[in-house]
């Protein structure tokens, strides 16, 4: 028996006479037992009141993680809102792995579509930007972002609304919660209502920067690896933030020749 401080004493797991378990749910003492719908070697959904809950640990071969990615189609269809949390074991897209090898674009483009077909997108997080290390140092140090929560776009949308309306309306909020504080600095309602004001709009903000982000990186993934107009021109975005058109010397002249950027350099490094 599991004893945690404000948790049940109980624990839902996946292990069976055949294998160890990897997953281990664990619940507040303050909501009711889960429902347990279904356990596999990936994956264990219950259902919480109205909402369905998977934790997941996914395969480390691409191959077998098809299979999770089958079972949350499956899920989704119960029609109910959705909360998917986790070690995913793959990124979704190049940015989230750093150092190692390149991530395998197959892999990729499953989570993609998996996610695509569910309606399911990232919550914002925040704090470490990568999830999981190797624990090595110098250049064997690898860092992956594996572990995430998603949720369902429309219980999303039904539960926040249209993040851009509503931060139109919040940022109307907080002018408005300024000016009133300002006006009476002594006041501390209204400075809690200030307060108030901007922790909603810094949630709506990352909630939108999510999206945006997720959106951005499915594109890249669907149109940036072949040889696509996308492609091309998100190189030459890339060249030309890489490219150095000019510089100043140290009497203030600027450079902008390839002979005399190339000069300088030289010098600066001899």
């Amino acid at each position: 028996m599991l004893r945690l401080i404000g948790m049940k004493c109980k624990i839902i797991h996946n292990s069976s006479d055949e294998r160890k378990g990897n997953i281990w749910l664990c619940w507040s003492a303050s909501i009711s037992d889960p429902l347990v719908i279904s356990t596999t070697k990936q994956a264990i959904t219950v259902k919480v009141g109205e909402v369905m809950v998977t934790g997941i640990h996914g395969a480390n071969l691409s191959l077998d993680r098809r299979e999770l990615w089958q079972e949350l189609e499956s899920i989704r269809s119960y029609n109910l809102p959705l909360l998917v949390i986790g070690d995913f074991n793959v990124v979704f897209s190049i940015d989230e792995n750093k150092s190692g090898r390149i991530p395998l674009r197959t892999s990729m483009l499953d989570f993609v579509h998996c996610l695509d077909s569910c309606g399911l997108i990232n919550v914002p997080k925040s704090g470490l930007v990568f999830s999981w290390c190797n624990n090595r140092a110098g250049a064997k140090r690898i860092l992956c972002n594996l572990d995430r929560a998603l949720i369902l776009k429309k219980w999303n949308w039904d539960v926040f609304g249209d993040v851009n309306a509503k931060l139109i309306q919040v940022e109307q909020d907080v002018l408005h919660a300024t000016l009133a504080s300002d006006n009476n600095p002594e006041d501390t309602k209204l400075l809690n209502n200030l307060v108030t004001a901007r922790g909603v709009q810094n949630f709506l903000t990352s909630q939108q920067n999510a999206i945006l982000l997720q959106k951005s990186r499915t594109k890249w993934l669907k149109e940036g690896a072949g040889n696509t107009r996308f492609f091309h021109t998100t190189m030459k975005i890339r060249q030309t933030q890489n490219y150095i058109t000019e510089l100043e010397d140290e009497n203030e002249n600027i450079l902008a020749t390839h002979r005399e950027i190339s000069e300088i350099l030289v010098k600066h490094y001899a």
